[in-house]
C-alpha cells in the first residue's frame, strides 16, 4: 500500500490557487492539477481553467484535458482514502498520533518514511524543513513533542558543522515548526 499511496500523490498539487481570468479582473479559487507542464486550477463548481504564460488562467474546453483532469480527481480520492486507511493502521485510536502521521504524509506527498525513535521512547516523524533545519514531530503519553535539528555552525578548527539537537513539548500545532532560537526570541 506504500508505494500506491506514493505512486499517486502528485495528481494534486495539494494547494488551493487564488487567480485572475484573461482580459478580466475576476477572480478564481480552487484545487490545482497538472496536465503536463500546465497549472489547471478546478473550482468548486466544477470549472477547469488552464494557466497562461503571463500568470493567467483561462477556461478548458478541450474533452481531452477536461477528461485528464477528471481522472486525476478521482485519483486524488482514491490516494486521500489510501492514506486515511494508512493512519488509522498506524495511529489506530489515538487521535495525537493520527494528526502527526497525517502532517508527515503531507510533507512527503505521502512517501512513508520509518519514524526516528529517540532513546525516550519518543517517535518522531519530519513534518518540516528549512535552510538549517529539519522538524520532527511525536507523541508520548498524550502530548505532543517537537525534534529540531541541524547545523547552528562551522567548527573551523576540525572543519566539521555544528549540529544542534533539541526536544521540547508544545501546547498546539502552532508551536511545531519553532526552532529554540526563534522561541527564545518569542519568549523575550
Amino acid at each position: 500500500m506504500h508505494a500506491d499511496i506514493a505512486a499517486r500523490a502528485y495528481h494534486r498539487h495539494g494547494y488551493v490557487c487564488s487567480a485572475r481570468l484573461v482580459g478580466s479582473d475576476k477572480k478564481i479559487e480552487g484545487d490545482t492539477y497538472s496536465i503536463g507542464n500546465v497549472c489547471h486550477v478546478v473550482t468548486s463548481d466544477g470549472g477547469v481553467f488552464a494557466e497562461r504564460s503571463d500568470w493567467r488562467y483561462v477556461r478548458v474546453s478541450d474533452p481531452v484535458a477536461l477528461s485528464d483532469i477528471a481522472a486525476k480527481i478521482v485519483a486524488d480520492q482514491e490516494t486521500a482514502q489510501a492514506r486515511d486507511a494508512y493512519v488509522a493502521e498506524i495511529a489506530g485510536g489515538d487521535a495525537l498520533l493520527r494528526e502527526v502521521v497525517r502532517r508527515h504524509l503531507d510533507f512527503t506527498g505521502g512517501v512513508v518514511v520509518e519514524p526516528y525513535e529517540r532513546e525516550s521512547g519518543i517517535r518522531f516523524y519530519q513534518v518540516g524543513r528549512n535552510v538549517s533545519h529539519d522538524f520532527f514531530i511525536g507523541t508520548k503519553d498524550g502530548k505532543c513533542y517537537v525534534l529540531s535539528c541541524g547545523e547552528v555552525g562551522w567548527d573551523w578548527t576540525l572543519d566539521i558543522p555544528i549540529c544542534d539537537e533539541d526536544v521540547y513539548e508544545v501546547k498546539d500545532w502552532s508551536e511545531c515548526y519553532l526552532a529554540r532560537s526563534e522561541r527564545s526570541h518569542k519568549a523575550s
